[in-house]
């Protein structure tokens, strides 16, 4: 394989995790075809804008085929339906009809782009990816062994698609759940095994600065007396077993310029909530304080949100949460005996408990907060 042939695919695949490295991987691939522009286009079904990135277009030309001539433009007309694979114009339009058409003579002509090589590398339930390549005047229409050149590439353009397209998605849950902790008023945080923080969200960064409940020292989380930062530390690391039996746990942390001690709760990560907006997989364990000023009540979406439940099983928290049992489940969701069980078995799995007292103690210290706490304005 030519050597130039391979640092094309090599940069490919560097774009693939630097999308602004889409442009050299671009320029390379143009040389190989001696192409006049190098486009690559990226519609995810998951919603959002598509991604493009283009070399040899300017912006308002690729605007002006946008909002004017896509829909118009036989040739992506028939890509785009068609099965994965490499098209010239030539293949699907003959060149004396393509000559009369409105998007040759007002829009390929002007802008000397009147040859045009496509390839769709796929199209599926997750999103399309496609390639375009164009030709001058000069240049004049693809030769056989450009497409077969471009048919080499495919298979990479492909898979560097696929994976910027899901390093996007991970990026969107990455933001939708830190919102998502962002939003609830208990501070939450999320460590190694050593007790280095690797997630705070809003309110735990707002404990860790005005309270002396819980802070941290070169970021591992740490107590204000020494024997509550080993005990916490030992649940922690206990939570954090990797492939040893997890458990984590709870204590409570005196705060000497607070009226009432916080209770902490200690649990591993991957019974509670996924793990996609951390930086690391390795074994971690989150961290629920308690806040002493806030009305103690669970809603369901919070449930939800925190511990990835159904809201069968949300409800089924909150009634066990009552101090209520399995009778009661099923009695005030209507279902039966044995369905309110397996609700309760996926509400143990998820929130790391294993009893009824243990997920009531749980769930009663979620809270919402009354009013702001003071010192925390």
């Amino acid at each position: 394989m030519p050597d130039s042939l391979l640092e094309a695919i090599s940069a490919i695949y560097d774009a693939a995790l630097d999308p602004g490295r889409w442009p050299l991987a671009l320029q390379l691939t143009s040389k190989l075809l001696t192409a006049t522009s190098a486009t690559v286009g990226l519609r995810s079904t998951a919603g959002g804008p598509p991604a493009r990135h283009s070399i040899g277009l300017s912006a308002p030309i690729i605007k002006e085929y946008d909002d004017r001539y896509s829909p118009v433009d036989p040739v992506l007309q028939f890509v785009v339906t068609a099965a994965p694979g490499v098209y010239t114009d030539a293949m699907i339009v003959p060149r004396s009809e393509l000559s009369r058409s409105l998007l040759y003579n007002e829009y390929a002509k002007p802008n000397d782009i009147p040859f045009v090589m496509q390839a769709l590398a796929f199209r599926d339930s997750s999103g399309t990816g496609l390639v375009t390549i164009t030709h001058s005047r000069t240049q004049g229409g693809f030769e056989d062994d450009q497409v077969r050149t471009l048919s080499l590439l495919l298979p990479h353009f492909e898979r560097a698609m696929r994976m910027q397209m899901r390093l996007r998605t991970v990026e969107v849950e990455t933001q939708t759940r830190s919102l998502a902790l962002d939003s609830l008023p208990e501070p939450i945080m999320v460590t190694d095994a050593s007790g280095r923080v690797l997630f705070a969200n809003r309110a735990a960064e707002k404990l860790f600065a005005h309270s002396d409940a819980l802070r941290t020292y070169r970021g591992v989380l740490r107590a204000s007396l020494v024997p509550e930062t080993t005990a916490l530390r030992r649940l922690i690391a206990n939570a954090s077993a990797g492939d040893a039996p997890q458990t984590g746990g709870s204590m409570l942390l005196d705060c000497p310029r607070e009226p009432k001690p916080r209770s902490v709760l200690v649990m591993p990560l991957a019974q509670a909530v996924e793990a996609s907006f951390l930086p690391t997989h390795r074994p971690a364990a989150i961290v629920i304080v308690s806040n002493p000023a806030a009305v103690r009540v669970a809603p369901l979406a919070v449930l939800q949100e925190m511990f990835g439940l159904t809201k069968a099983e949300a409800r089924t928290a909150a009634v066990i949460a009552e101090g209520k049992g399995v009778k009661s489940v099923a009695r005030q969701l209507s279902i039966a005996p044995s369905t309110a069980r397996s609700h309760l078995h996926q509400v143990f799995m998820k929130t790391g408990t294993g009893r009824q007292a243990e997920l009531a103690r749980l769930i009663s210290g979620i809270s919402i907060p009354a009013a702001e706490p003071s010192g925390f304005r």
